[in-house]
């Protein structure tokens, strides 16, 4: 394989709820993925496909990484943390870093572009200012809070999702940035709410009727006030396929995606 093949993409995340769409997305589009999974059996309804490579193992394990990237242009990390007590986002940006370091100088290094979250560090300040859509309260304020900020952040996020892993989000977006040269090289999208909210496992027909067939994003900077609260995982897995030909973020402030036509 040709060192920094531009249409050879690493991907993490890829049997999640949006690394699916990903997936699809980038094997539709032609690339040829390289896609790191803890069970190879997830993907196996794509065991078809002459552009998929499956390798086995753990994203917070350098050497794994490694082996991952060898060759990649790219690479695009959809991971979540499934509970406070599996934290995997900080981990396993670290051994992304270290693995991109070690091999420095002898392959050129492969853009990042990573899925975290709105509110994560300073996308909070964004938050803040979200109403209630300019539907029915829209000068609503709760603590300095617009009233959906204010319900997300301090009832849905302690309550449901947990800040551990809020933190293990902001805490993964540090040691990405923490490297300049990797940084200069690192997009980092932060989503607002997924929606429709759903419990449908990836690759489940629910799954893939979630959202309709609107598939569309708008980008915002964090002083810009947000034009609505959802977006559905396939517009999020497009701008992230889109970024990895499109080098116009990296290194520059987190995109804040938001539902577009």
């Amino acid at each position: 394989m040709p060192a920094d093949d531009p249409t050879t993409v690493a991907l993490l995340g890829s049997t999640g709820k949006l690394g699916g769409w990903v997936l699809e997305a980038l094997l539709d589009d032609g690339y040829q993925v390289r896609a790191l999974v803890r069970r190879s059996d997830k993907l196996q309804a794509y065991a078809d496909r002459p552009n998929l490579t499956v390798l086995q193992g753990s994203s917070d394990n350098e050497d794994t990484l490694s082996e991952l990237i060898d060759g990649c242009s790219a690479i695009i990390a959809t991971l979540g943390s499934p509970d406070k007590d599996t934290l995997v986002c900080t981990p396993s940006a670290k051994a992304l870093v270290s693995a991109i370091k070690k091999r420095a100088g002898s392959q050129p290094a492969p853009r990042i572009i990573w899925s975290s979250s709105e509110g994560v560090n300073n996308g909070k300040k964004q938050a803040q200012l979200y109403g209630c859509a300019d539907n029915c309260l829209p000068s609503c304020n709760c603590f300095g809070w617009g009233f959906f900020g204010f319900m997300q952040y301090f009832c849905i996020i302690p309550f449901v999702i947990s800040h551990a892993v809020w933190d293990d989000m902001a805490t993964a977006e540090d040691a990405l940035t923490s490297d300049e040269d990797i940084h200069m090289r690192t997009v980092i999208a932060r989503p607002t709410i997924f929606g429709p909210i759903s419990e449908a496992k990836a690759f489940s027909d629910e799954w893939r009727s979630e959202g309709g067939d609107q598939v569309g994003y708008m980008l915002k900077a964090p002083s810009d006030k947000p034009p609505g609260i959802y977006i559905n995982k396939k517009s999020i897995a497009k701008f992230l396929v889109d970024a990895v030909t499109n080098e116009e973020w990296d290194g520059k402030e987190p995109v804040h995606l938001f539902q577009g036509a």
